[in-house]
């Protein structure tokens, strides 16, 4: 899931990296960690364990306070929307306004995914206000995710534009060369030639040396 982005608000947001959650300000702390135990949990794939931890304490459906969670199913988010809070991607929202319990839905991540919580003033001029998380709980009054950094492939990223710096080239003066006195290396060696070496006498060989003088036998 991509980094996800928040305004400072009042209610609690529990980030993973696969999932979020949002609970009213007055959820104790051993709900928040079993919350967040059940969304850091690659083997849950839906709402449902979630759920179970938000509606444990036994309350009818008419005490339950408001609540949202969304969990990242491939390219897909499984969402569970409960009162004033909005949650929508691309062209898709659910909310559970009107609703006595809460509102299911399966969403096609559109690349974008927003929380708008109650209290939340989208006209408020907030420049700058909004925050990064990767994972963790914070207070917030809306969640987008994969919208405020988007990632930029190296393979797509444009090489930046390098101006070249001009070079000043300096005018260089080429001397006249006087064909009447100019004479080149080959010239001058011609003009003195090497001279022919000398015969040289024959070396006569050596003689043969002289038979060895017979021996005759003894007697």
């Amino acid at each position: 899931m991509p980094d996800v982005t928040y305004t400072p608000g009042e209610w609690f947001a529990v980030v993973t990296p696969r999932a979020l959650a949002c609970v009213p300000a007055t959820t104790t702390a051993p709900v928040l960690a079993r919350l967040r135990e059940v969304l850091v949990d690659p083997a849950v794939e839906g709402v449902g364990e979630a759920l179970g931890v938000l509606t444990s304490s036994g309350a009818s459906f008419a005490d339950l306070p408001d609540f949202a969670v969304a969990i990242q199913v491939g390219r897909t988010w499984s969402v569970a929307v409960r009162g004033q809070i909005l949650v929508a991607t691309g062209d898709q929202a659910v909310s559970g306004v009107g609703v006595s319990t809460w509102s299911e839905r399966v969403l096609e991540d559109s690349g974008t995914l927003t929380l708008d919580l109650p209290g939340f003033d989208s006209s408020a001029d907030d420049d700058g206000a909004d925050l990064v998380i990767e994972a963790g709980i914070v207070r917030a009054a809306r969640l987008v995710v994969g919208a405020a950094w988007p990632a930029v492939s190296l393979a797509n990223a444009a090489a930046p534009e390098v101006e070249a710096p001009e070079i000043e080239v300096p005018d260089i003066e080429v001397p006249e060369i006087d064909a009447r006195t100019h004479h080149t290396a080959t010239e001058e060696l011609v003009s003195d030639p090497v001279p022919a070496p000398q015969p040289v006498d024959p070396v006569a060989p050596a003689p043969a040396p002289a038979p060895a003088p017979a021996v005759a036998p003894a007697k």
